[in-house]
């Protein structure tokens, strides 16, 4: 009956700039929610500093939902409660956004301008999610609404993952194996010849 939209990075990766925009998505939709998780948020102080910025935002506190830390296979498992990822920005999410993708979550993102900030944007590329990499936050927010009005798209992007992470050179462990081992070894023969 509500959209979950969730942001599982480092609570230091979110900065006041992300949470306007994620403020103005939740008003924006109706009974949506975001589920934040992060190891910080076992400390009240930082979870009740956080509530103060999204409350003086518009945003109800039943909106928000805190994760704290939690087990490797329960941290996979609550991505299984969220409809649509929010990256951070400008420091994007790396091994998160992975996870979340090959979890069939999916990412909206804005493509930055230096190596820390296009990682997500990395991810959706090579899954085939170009149209959830936004050029700055403001279409960020955008896009995130729009996807969550839009369920018969939202599900069919979701399906769209399933297809195109189980076949994405991303999470393929045998090709990333034989191509880490051929480089491995073109290193040693260059190697060799250096040092004749």
């Amino acid at each position: 009956g509500f959209v979950t939209f969730g942001c599982f990075n480092n609570f230091k990766k979110i900065n006041d700039k992300l949470i306007q925009s994620w403020s103005k998505i939740l008003i924006s939709v109706d009974n949506s929610k975001l589920y934040i998780k992060s190891d910080q948020f076992n400390k009240k102080e930082i979870q009740e500093s956080f509530i103060k910025k999204f409350i003086l935002l518009g945003v109800k506190i039943n909106q928000l939902i805190f994760g704290k830390n939690s087990e490797r296979q329960d941290l996979l498992k609550s991505y299984n409660k969220v409809d649509i990822a929010l990256d951070t920005y400008p420091y994007s999410g790396g091994t998160t956004n992975l996870e979340l993708s090959f979890m069939c979550v999916p990412l909206v993102t804005v493509l930055g301008k230096v190596f820390i900030s296009r990682c997500g944007a990395s991810v959706n590329q090579n899954l085939s999610m170009q149209n959830l990499i936004a050029k700055d936050l403001n279409e960020y927010t955008e896009i995130a609404i729009n996807l969550a009005r839009d369920i018969n798209k939202l599900n069919s992007i979701r399906n769209e993952l399933i297809k195109n992470s189980r076949n994405s050179a991303l999470f393929d462990s045998d090709r990333f194996s034989d191509d880490f081992i051929f480089a491995i070894k073109e290193m040693w023969t260059i190697f060799l010849k250096q040092n004749k």
